[in-house]
């Protein structure tokens, strides 16, 4: 009773015209009265009181507040003027009037829970040319306006507010089936708009009057992007640019313009005449770039254009152009029209020479240079064209030609050039007939077998060639005193590889062969006369200096067959070519048996064994392959990354089963196939193998290489040991038990190990067992480990610091209390017990961000009557704990200390 009067006496205020006393439970039935439509004057009421009241009013609670005081109305309108979860279901008429007034008149209302009175109401409002701004309006009234506007009601949107125009002008262009027949005009023309400014507007279920208008717009040059447009809309729309409407298609969009131009380009009756200039050059230039555009019924400027186009150099391409474009093209041509064709379709350009050809009188003066070069190289090559009136340029270059050596068929020719022709030929004109006519050929032979003196010394190459092969296979030519151009090229041929028969070729060109061929002539023999061949082998076998460099394949091979088939042979002073290829072919798994061949050729084989040379050794001879795996043994600089498996194989085996290889040099496929097989549990005995192999194996060992060190040396186990302590980026993930295991014991017995990189199975490990109640000494532990292991004591990960380290548990009690974020829920009893200890002895803990349990912990001790001091205790706490004394939480004050008193009155 003491207590209630002392209570009337501190928190007794005057409301209208009479005290009114707050305290206890007394204090919240005046404010369930105020709330009940009680006559009361707020205007002096304590903050707390208020506060709580206008809270109660704004969330949903029965208010009646025709008669309120003008303080708390002006506050419960801004109130809901400014997005407050309001529920005005039953709210007092003077309020709800204001309310709409507010939202008709542009406030920033959110009614996302707002009373189905007044929600109805606003939307009729809305929806009947109100002025309202729904920019920042709760999601309910929008979306339930948005759908009426979307579902034909009769919305005037002139002067709508700009979210909700915007989202509506947003739905009607992504396909919304939005009736707009009676739309407002703002939300009309600016969908119009859109559409005309490349805005993707779905059109397909438009309303009339919109489809009409915008089909209006698009023929009358407005700018519109169809890409997206509906069927509708685009086939209508495409009908009429069909159909000669004046369409202005210069920023028209790119479904459009292309269904436009393929349409324009597939024979479509369209009239171009007045149509836009992105379109007609569009339209030009796929015209004349190879489009099969059909042009029989094209407009007349297009027409025209295209056809000054061709005849003034425009790349086109008529190959599959209307036929009255073609023929008009081909009777400008003919008609001596100044026309480049150097890139023309080849339609029109086939038909161009063929009609050059069939003696049509064209005029090729100025013609262009493709044409005319074309046009020579079929007169020249067998082409029946008639010359008897062809124009000066093309006469004289066509002469010029023929004696130049240009391959000119004049089977068919015209008198005039023939017989300029064979006068040239005769006169010792530079004439080239390697594919003259056979007429001419044919004359041109016989004079020359019939032994007219003729100098050839000049003559074209195709006769002379002749010449020659008729020389060269046995016809009965007499050379004996042949001219000297003819024998000295008949004798270079011999030896340069021409296929030439000597059988029965006479005594001074035979013995003039057989001495070439025996002093270092390049000759080629795979036809040559037996009587030949066979004296030049047994040359080449009796070591004989002989060049074969370019020798025929015939003998070449035969050669190498012999070399490789354990003849006898010396090649110490073989040529190179002989040589070289011998030992490509040892070395590219050529079945060769070396075991007698000659001393050069091991000796360099070995050698290029040794040397980084790709050799095979499959089916190699024993002596070459022991040789071989003796010196990859004993420390030969070998490079094998392209040998033969065999060697590889027996190489690795050797390596792998302990024998004492020196692979410091040794060749990259083979030291990473080592090294690889070191790495997969291969017994390898590495404690002689050189520095090379040995530190590439601990340098992968180190970097996440999956190695099996189980039966491993001593030496590099323990050198793996060292540097994973000495901080070595070691990825331990798949290594092997018996290094992990001593690793992590090592960790574990305070080793000093720097695990800032180490890999994460063993860091994974270790922070397992630090949190697990492992008897780990942190004290010296590596930062990274170190501060992870905080992280997750702070991120409610379960660790059990009763035996932790001194520094870990002091710095995870400091962060604790120096507002680190951290998680106690499942945290030890030892850590949270001091926590709490300290928290409620005045220590100055920052708890803002502090975990669930110990503030809640910590809140409970608060408020059930523990010696707190909470002088300084943080804000959050504080805060907290004085909402609860002020919200009838059951909270005994009767110790509550000082500073919380205080307030708590100061606050009532």
């Amino acid at each position: 009773m003491l207590l209630l009067e002392v209570n009337f006496l501190l928190f007794g205020v005057r409301l209208s015209n009479s005290t009114f006393l707050l305290s206890g439970s007394k204090s919240f039935k005046n404010l369930d009265d105020i709330k009940t439509n009680v006559n009361v004057d707020l205007r002096n009421v304590n903050d707390r009181c208020f506060n709580q009241y206008l809270d109660d009013i704004k969330t949903n609670v029965n208010v009646d507040l025709r008669n309120v005081n003008d303080r708390c109305f002006n506050q419960y309108l801004d109130d809901i003027k400014t997005n407050v979860n309001v529920d005005l279901r039953n709210v007092n008429d003077r309020c709800f009037n204001q309310y709409l007034d507010d939202i008709k008149t542009n406030v920033n209302v959110d009614l996302r829970n707002v009373n189905d009175r007044c929600f109805n109401q606003s939307l009729d409002d809305i929806k009947t040319n109100v002025n309202v701004d729904l920019r920042n309006v709760n999601d309910r009234c929008f979306n339930q306006y948005l759908d009426d506007i979307k579902t034909n009601v009769n919305v005037d949107l002139r002067n709508v507010n700009d979210r909700c125009f915007n989202q509506y002008l947003d739905d009607i262009k992504t396909n919304v089936n939005v009736d707009l027949r009676n739309v407002n005009d703002r939300c009309f023309n600016q969908y119009l708009d859109d559409i005309k400014t490349n805005v993707n507007v779905d059109l397909r279920n438009v309303n009339d009057r919109c489809f009409n208008q915008s089909l209006d717009d698009i023929k009358t040059n407005v700018n519109v992007d169809l890409r997206n447009v509906n069927d509708r809309c685009f086939n209508q729309y495409l009908h009429d640019i069909k159909t000669n409407v004046n369409v202005d298609l210069r920023n028209v969009n790119d479904r459009c313009f292309n269904q436009y131009l393929d349409d324009i380009k597939t024979n479509v009756n369209v009239d171009l005449r007045n149509v836009n200039d992105r379109c007609f050059n569009q339209y030009l230039d796929d015209i004349k770039t190879n489009v099969n555009v059909d042009l029989r019924n094209v407009n007349d400027r297009c027409f025209n254009q295209y056809l000054d186009d061709i005849k003034t150099n425009v790349n086109v391409d008529l190959r599959n152009v209307n036929d009255m474009c073609f023929n008009q093209y081909l009777d400008d041509i003919k008609t001596n029209v100044n026309v480049d064709l150097r890139n023309v379709n080849d339609r029109c350009f086939n038909q161009y020479l063929h009609d050059i050809k069939t003696n049509v009188n064209v005029d090729l003066r100025n013609v262009n240079d493709r044409c005319f070069n074309q046009y020579l190289d079929d007169i020249k090559t067998n082409v029946n064209v008639d010359l008897r009136n062809v124009n000066d340029r093309c006469f004289n270059q066509y002469l010029d030609d023929i004696k130049t050596n240009v391959n000119v068929d004049l089977r068919n020719v015209n008198d005039r050039c023939f017989n300029q022709y064979l006068d040239d030929i005769k006169t010792n004109v530079n004439v080239d007939s390697r594919n003259v006519n056979d007429r001419c050929f044919k004359q041109y032979l016989d004079d020359i077998k019939t032994n007219v003196n003729i100098d050839l010394r000049n003559v074209n190459d195709r006769c002379f060639n002749q010449s020659l092969d008729d020389i060269k296979t046995n016809v009965n030519v007499d050379l004996s005193n042949v001219n000297d151009r003819c024998f000295n090229q008949s004798l270079d041929d011999i030896k340069t590889n021409v296929n030439v028969d000597l059988r029965n070729v006479n005594d001074r060109c035979f013995n003039q062969s057989l001495d070439d061929i025996k002093t270092n002539v390049n000759v080629d023999l795979r036809n040559v006369n037996d009587r030949c061949f066979n004296q030049y082998l047994d040359d080449i076998k009796t070591n004989v200096n002989v060049d074969l460099r370019n020798v025929n394949d015939r003998c070449f091979n035969q050669y190498l067959d012999d070399i490789k088939t354990n003849v006898n042979v010396d090649l110490r002073n073989v040529n190179d070519r002989c040589f070289n290829q011998s030992l490509d072919d040892i070395k590219t798994n050529v079945n060769v048996d070396i075991r007698n061949v000659n001393d050069r050729c091991f000796n360099q084989y070995l050698d290029d064994i040794k040397t980084n040379v790709n050799v095979d050794l499959k089916n190699v001879n024993d002596r070459c392959f022991n040789q071989y795996l003796d010196d990859i043994k004993t420390n030969v600089n070998v490079d094998l990354r392209n040998v033969n498996d065999r060697c590889f194989n027996q190489y690795l085996d050797d390596i792998k089963t302990n024998v004492n290889v020196v692979l410091k040099n040794m060749n990259d496929r083979c030291f990473n196939q080592s090294l690889d097989d070191i790495k997969t549990n291969v017994n390898v005995d590495l404690r002689n193998v050189n520095d090379r192999c040995f530190n590439q194996y601990l340098h992968d060992i180190k970097t996440n290489v999956n190695v099996d060190l189980r039966n491993v040396d001593n030496r590099c186990f323990n050198q793996y040991l060292d540097d994973i302590k000495t901080n070595v980026n070691v990825d331990m993930r798949n290594v092997n038990d018996r290094c992990f295991n001593q690793y992590l014991d090592d960790i574990k017995k305070n080793v000093n190990v720097d695990l800032r990189n180490v890999n994460d199975r063993c860091f994974n490990q270790y922070l397992d067992d630090i949190k697990t109640n492992v008897n780990v000494d942190l004290r010296n532990v590596n930062d990274r480990c170190f501060n992870q292991y905080l992280d997750d004591i702070k991120t409610n990960v379960n660790v059990d610091l009763r035996n932790v380290n001194d520094r870990c548990f002091n710095q995870y009690l400091d962060d604790i209390k120096t507002n680190v974020n951290v998680d106690l829920r499942n945290v030890n009893d030892r850590c949270f017990n001091q926590y709490l200890d300290d928290i409620k002895t005045n220590v100055n803990v920052d708890l803002r961000n502090v975990n669930d349990r110990c503030f809640n912990q910590y809140l409970d001790d608060i408020k059930t009557n523990v010696n707190v001091d909470l002088r300084n205790v943080n804000d959050r706490c504080f805060n907290q704990y004085l909402d609860d004394i002020k919200t009838i939480v059951n909270v005994d004050l009767r110790n509550v200390n000082d500073r919380c008193f205080n307030q708590y009155l100061d606050d009532n």
